[in-house]
């Protein structure tokens, strides 16, 4: 009996912001991500993989107080909330590895606007 399992691809598994919930959910995936299968593109983009949860990037979140307009206040648990863990991954065809990136709420619909068609 083979399991089924072994080949499921869980994405965010390496991201340190996990580590207490790997703590608490001993044995458990983590599955607070969304999923975003491409139909066609030219980029050769085939899966995304959007982590629910906001991270916190310092270096993100200085960019941000700069550009973002619209956030009238100087706090950063703010911005923090706008920042989120994206995996790209290609098909293998285009022999480009998993893109790991830290995107704003803008950028992710700007990107599902593109290529999105959620699981």
């Amino acid at each position: 009996m083979t399991d089924t399992n072994t080949n499921l691809y869980i994405p965010f598994t390496k991201k340190y912001i996990h580590i207490m919930y790997k703590i608490l959910n001993y044995g458990k995936h983590y599955t607070n991500y969304s999923t975003y299968n491409v139909i066609e593109n030219d980029d050769n983009l085939e899966t995304i993989y959007i982590d629910n949860q906001p991270c916190f990037d310092v270096n993100k979140i200085a960019t941000l107080k700069n550009d973002i307009k619209s956030i009238t206040t100087n706090n950063a648990n703010d911005i923090v909330h706008l920042l989120h863990y994206v995996e790209l991954h290609y098909t293998k065809n285009s022999n480009k590895k998993i893109f790991e990136t830290i995107l704003t709420n803008h950028e992710i619909d700007t990107l599902l606007e593109k290529y999105g068609n959620k699981v």
